[in-house]
């Protein structure tokens, strides 16, 4: 996306603060958004919009990489602990891109924190085990794989609507 608004921007002959005063964001904030430092959401995406017209909205706001990424998150469900190495192994591809980098990120690092707290949990559920009547660790592991199935899911449907998928984490680890 950010390259689209620099191409949009130069086809249009203009420069950054052209663009700035024509749109009604700062000139830091289209700097930012060219540079990839942020993405347009919101009130930026609005302004930028309307000064482009159909030729933004037809844009890809989010890249087709962060589909995919999101898409082998969900492979957790049938390669346990071996999607985590092949959606570091697609990061580490197509990071080169601002997008990809910030929020294949995120993606990683929720899906580290989820393996890290189901191993947790599964360890915990062990000793626990003789005290609960019913089979702790089977429905903890399918409890805690249910939560991770969801954050994957609302992260797809805010992709679809071209939206920054959220993946809330405690660690940053990458």
């Amino acid at each position: 996306m950010n390259s689209d608004i620099r191409v949009l921007r130069q086809q249009k002959g203009w420069t950054q603060a052209d663009l700035a005063e024509a749109s009604g964001l700062s000139i830091r904030t289209i700097q930012r958004l060219e540079s990839g430092e942020s993405l347009a959401k919101g009130h930026s995406l609005k302004c930028l919009r309307s000064v482009f017209g159909e030729d933004f909205a037809k844009s890809t706001f989010i890249p087709d990489q962060i589909r995919t990424m999101n898409l082998l998150a969900l492979s957790f469900m049938s390669l346990p602990f071996l999607s985590l190495i092949l959606l570091y192994r697609y990061w580490l591809k197509h990071r080169s891109m601002t997008e990809v980098d910030a929020i294949g990120r995120q993606i990683l690092n929720f899906q580290i924190e989820w393996y890290l707290g189901i191993s947790l949990l599964a360890l915990l559920l062990v000793f626990l085990q003789p005290f609960l009547s019913f089979n702790g660790i089977f429905w903890g592991c399918i409890s805690f794989a249910f939560l991770n199935l969801i954050a994957i899911l609302r992260a797809a449907a805010r992709v679809n609507r071209n939206q920054t998928p959220l993946y809330p984490t405690l660690l940053n680890l990458l």
